[in-house]
């Protein structure tokens, strides 16, 4: 279809990037209350640079984890079977998450379930309406343009990555855009113009940075609480309430 291979060549706008700080935040906001499968996606999207469907589409089979691979590393593969460019580039894509704690949450919410289960059972307007408590919680804005939306964390995780490694090439790379595409150097470079923090009041910053400080926390107490069912194949996909 021509229309659908011009907006995936030419994104209409860009989306606000979601900085580090904020996907803390709001994974520590999911996990204590109990939407386990949402702070998930949100870690997931944001180190996988995944767009904001992409994660939803996953079944067990497409999460290459570390004993599926047979390796040491904690490191996982998500296998993308519907990429937006496949009209146009490869039918097939894979993202790579290097978040030893997002993995071993991974392991722990995955073991035993079947391959051909779904890792996340919202459709996106439902996944949408809890995205959007978490980011309203925080005192942030939800709508695209000035705010954190689904797709704020592919931009946050981009940018982050060029931060720590000072290349657009590996970020191009990594993300999955064609050597074409400029929508890489758009969020590079409009960073600053973009960024969510500025224009929070004095009780959201305090709010975010309060949160994202317990992010590792409740990461970890989540595996420490799971982590003898997970060996034993008796947990699965926690819907999110």
């Amino acid at each position: 279809d021509l229309v659908d291979t011009w907006k995936a060549v030419m994104p209409f706008a860009s989306h606000v990037p979601c900085p580090s700080v904020v996907a803390k935040a709001m994974f520590c906001v999911a996990m204590l209350w109990g939407w386990v499968d949402l702070a998930i996606y949100i870690q997931m999207s944001w180190c996988g640079l995944l767009r904001a469907t992409e994660a939803l589409k996953l079944v067990r089979a497409d999460v290459l984890l570390p004993r599926d691979l047979l390796q040491e590393a904690r490191v996982a593969i998500l296998r993308i079977r519907s990429p937006k460019m496949r009209r146009i580039r490869a039918r097939r894509e894979c993202a790579k998450l290097e978040c030893p704690i997002l993995v071993r949450m991974l392991e722990v919410m995955l073991a035993g379930v079947a391959a051909d289960t779904p890792c996340f059972s919202w459709t996106p307007n439902q996944m949408r309406k809890l995205h959007d408590q978490v980011v309203r919680f925080l005192g942030i804005p939800t709508v695209d343009g000035i705010g954190i939306t689904p797709g704020s964390h592919r931009g946050g995780g981009a940018t982050a990555l060029f931060e720590s490694t000072g290349s657009l090439d590996f970020v191009r790379w990594r993300g999955r855009w064609s050597s074409q595409s400029r929508t890489v150097e758009i969020y590079i470079q409009e960073i600053s113009a973009l960024s969510v923090l500025p224009a929070l009041s004095e009780s959201a910053r305090d709010k975010v940075c309060l949160y994202a400080q317990g992010a590792r926390a409740v990461a970890l107490a989540f595996i420490a609480e799971n982590s003898a069912r997970a060996n034993s194949g008796c947990i699965g996909a926690q819907a999110a309430g």
